[in-house]
């Protein structure tokens, strides 16, 4: 006879009946709940595909445990009913944890993302000021801490969070110079149209390479006023710099310098700063751009 062995699954937040009334949230790495036995189905506004976790080895005698799907960003109310019990309720909101990182790492994001803030677990939620404020961002949850985070059964506690939901198109987040985790963010705020789905971060490693189709339109950040910004492309005329007003006002803290690709096949753009030099790569196929 075979051994089945298998590694638990871990989550990010873990959720009881005590929590029932709360909110919490999680940075989308798996919502799991244990509940009382008589509760054999939990649901959630707007719906997911609820999980129902086995247990062989009978870890949680007289308990039911569910399972969110995990990386599904959005506020949920979620429901589970049993026979001659109150309904256990729970408000949840689920996110994109923003990373601590050195440097100026930019973050664009577009109307509507959730963006979670963790706190260091010594730092109380009313301790550190946050960066992301209105009206580039809104509130949606204060800081809470509830529930465990780990395996099924683990009571390792969950750093305070805050959650947040970005109010603007194009509304970025730019990490502070600074190995101090949990210092807030500057913030800056782009009005770009809806057509701009893509940023490349001027300040950062540049992607190898773009798949785009003809008509592309992707804007470069830069922080700070670019003023001395020259580009050269190959072959010549295959991408065009547009008018700063096509991608909206320019941002305090930082320059937004919008294009579009014209047409098919391998492309190479050349753009060159005061500071820095890159080459961003377009194409549809498979190839290299080569120095001329």
């Amino acid at each position: 006879m075979g051994v089945s062995c298998g590694v638990p699954a871990r989550y990010d937040l873990i959720l009881t009946e005590a929590e029932s009334g709360k909110t919490g949230i999680s940075d989308g790495e798996g919502v799991a709940f244990l509940l009382d036995g008589r509760r054999d189905r939990l649901m959630t506004s707007p719906a997911l595909a609820v999980k129902t976790i086995d247990d062989p080895y009978k870890q949680f005698p007289g308990k039911h445990a569910f399972a969110l799907p995990t990386y599904q960003d959005g506020v949920f109310d979620v429901t589970a009913n049993g026979v001659g019990m109150a309904p256990f309720t729970f408000h949840l909101v689920v996110g994109e944890r923003l990373p601590f990182a050195t440097g100026n790492k930019v973050t664009v994001l577009h109307r509507g993302d959730l963006v979670i803030e963790e706190n260091q677990a010594s730092v109380g939620p009313t301790d550190l000021p946050s960066a992301l404020r209105g009206p580039a961002f809104e509130l949606v949850q204060s800081a809470v801490t509830t529930g465990a985070q780990g395996e099924l059964l683990s009571n390792r506690p969950v750093q305070p969070r805050r959650a947040y939901r970005a109010a603007q198109l194009g509304a970025q987040l730019v990490n502070p110079p600074t190995d101090i985790v949990g210092v807030g963010f500057r913030v800056v705020v782009a009005d770009a149209p809806t057509e701009f789905r893509d940023f490349v971060d001027g300040e950062a490693q540049v992607p190898d390479s773009l798949l785009v189709d003809p008509g592309h339109e992707f804007a470069i950040v830069f922080m700070g006023n670019v003023r001395l910004l020259s580009w050269r492309v190959r072959p010549a005329d295959a991408v065009v710099q547009l008018p700063d007003g096509d991608v909206g006002p320019q941002p305090p803290g930082a320059t937004l310098v919008p294009f579009r690709v014209i047409i098919e096949g391998e492309v190479c753009l050349d753009v060159r700063t005061t500071s820095r030099a890159f080459t961003l790569s377009f194409q549809l196929g498979v190839g290299t751009c080569l120095p001329v």
